[in-house]
């Protein structure tokens, strides 16, 4: 890869990369039945409303254009990794996400939307109204599809409806029409995951203790749905009919099938992870052949984790408020090269640290890595993989010397297996985190045109305690 350093790209305080090794042995699975396919609950028919981001009334004027964020975009290069730099002056924007496709850079916050080409240079932006006034925005690109996917929830409506705004793009320029699906989703709260395969789109709606993806072991096998107060807490539509603007049945399942998977590969099937106290389980929804979906496990692998615990907040520089380390839950999960992707937050050692996995479609672990330090706390990561298998992991680091510094980790696809190459730095914070709940400070994703290049958007504080955002490229296609 060119100019990409072989060993460390930037030192920072010492941190343990504990490398472990391939876990194929440790495959053991729960005695299960077998598993029937399952219908959906129920299902309504969803009429989309058009939505131009492109020529928003907000966007209309030019110093409105952009979401409060500041126009300035410093380009630089860090030791081989391509980065832009975009400030916002909102205190406390969350929710930061960022998808790549169709020559564009589509960098998204609770704030609104900017689209960026891959130079850096802005070339178009919304104000948040233009999402239907939502929160917790997702956002993915789908690379068969050719489709940006969003979900906007809307948690100002009726409790029994509680809007879920799934968002597809016609095309793969982010500046063009979109087709937003309200979608209901009775005693949904904050904190819902969107993904999509090129055939189906789905969404996993929070709502009561058991719609936690991290709960505790049910008291019965793993392949029995769980059936607690609220139900149908995961629904799919179609995705070529969300791209094409045509009305379509959301299809609504009972119980939780876990955190939906963004297909890198070229399959219709939608793919599932639900993580137990015990278990990894592997769900998939597929077509029935009459034109609807149906689910069913293909996996319940024994994980074999010990870390599974509440995460402390984090100490910070300059204030004893810590900042908070953010949820156990993965935030995206990706399908790249048969095989199952994501990294999460664990509590070790009395501190925040990272966890990054490769599952097979059984649930068992492929292999597994982790980034923890003596003295820090790694907090908020995500994790993106790319064609070759090679994998970057995202990450914030904070400590009660320093403020909160945005990090990166990342590993070639024959690397020693469990192993990452040294923590590199991509921007340090220069203010505090005055914020009592978690920013959402990072995001990754795989540049949706090429297959190669990884991307990732983070989060720091400004001397003056406000938000900007680091957008980095770390350009495996160069190689």
């Amino acid at each position: 890869m060119k100019n990409l350093p072989t060993r460390a790209l930037f030192l920072t305080p010492m941190a343990v990369l504990l490398p472990l090794l391939a876990l194929s042995a440790q495959t053991e699975r729960p005695k299960t039945a077998e598993f029937d396919w399952r219908a959906p609950a129920r299902s309504e028919m969803v009429t989309p409303v058009p939505v131009e981001l492109r020529d928003h009334k907000d966007a209309a004027a030019s110093r409105s254009a952009a979401p409060r964020w500041k126009e300035r975009v410093l380009v630089r290069d860090i030791d081989g990794l391509s980065a832009f730099e975009i400030a916002t002056r909102r205190k406390g924007d969350a929710d930061r996400q960022v998808a790549v496709g169709g020559g564009y850079v589509l960098a998204l916050t609770r704030s609104g939307l900017l689209v960026y080409d891959k130079s850096g240079e802005n070339v178009g932006g919304v104000r948040g109204r233009a999402l239907k006034y939502g929160v917790d925005p997702r956002v993915c690109f789908q690379r068969q599809a050719r489709a940006f996917v969003m979900d906007v929830w809307w948690h100002w409506g009726d409790s029994n409806f509680k809007n879920n705004n799934i968002m597809v793009s016609e095309t793969d320029d982010p500046r063009g029409p979109w087709n937003s699906y309200a979608v209901s989703g009775p005693g949904g709260v904050i904190g819902g995951a969107v993904a999509a395969s090129q055939r189906w789109t789905g969404h996993t709606l929070p709502g009561t203790e058991r719609c936690d993806i991290w709960f505790p072991e049910p008291p019965k096998t793993p392949t029995v749905p769980e059936t607690r107060e609220v139900l149908d807490s995961t629904l799919v539509l179609s995705t070529p009919d969300m791209k094409a603007g045509q009305p379509t049945r959301a299809y609504h399942f009972d119980g939780l099938l876990g955190h939906p998977v963004l297909s890198q590969d070229p399959v219709d099937p939608l793919y599932f992870l639900r993580i137990t106290d015990r278990h990894f389980i592997i769900n998939m929804v597929e077509a029935d052949g009459a034109g609807g979906p149906r689910w069913r496990q293909l996996g319940a692998s024994l994980h074999g984790l010990e870390l599974t615990g509440s995460l402390p907040d984090s100490p910070q520089k300059g204030i004893e408020q810590k900042t908070p380390s953010g949820s156990r839950h993965p935030k995206n999960v990706v399908l790249q090269g048969g095989f199952i992707w994501f990294a999460n937050a664990i509590h070790h050692e009395g501190r925040a640290a990272v966890q990054w996995y490769q599952v097979r479609l059984d649930g068992s672990i492929f292999q597994r890595g982790l980034i923890a330090s003596d003295t820090s706390s790694y907090i908020q990561p995500t994790l993106a993989v790319n064609e070759r298998l090679d994998v970057l992991v995202s990450f914030q680091e904070t400590s009660p010397e320093m403020f909160i510094g945005t990090r990166v980790a990342w590993r070639r696809g024959d690397d020693v297996p469990g192993t990452l190459r040294a923590i590199g730095a991509t921007g340090e914070g220069e203010g505090v985190n005055r914020s009592k709940t978690p920013l959402d400070y990072s995001a990754c994703c795989i540049d949706g045109d090429n297959g190669l290049d990884l991307w990732t958007i983070q989060g720091l504080t400004d001397p003056r305690h406000k938000g900007h955002t680091v957008v980095v490229r770390v350009p495996f296609a160069d190689e």
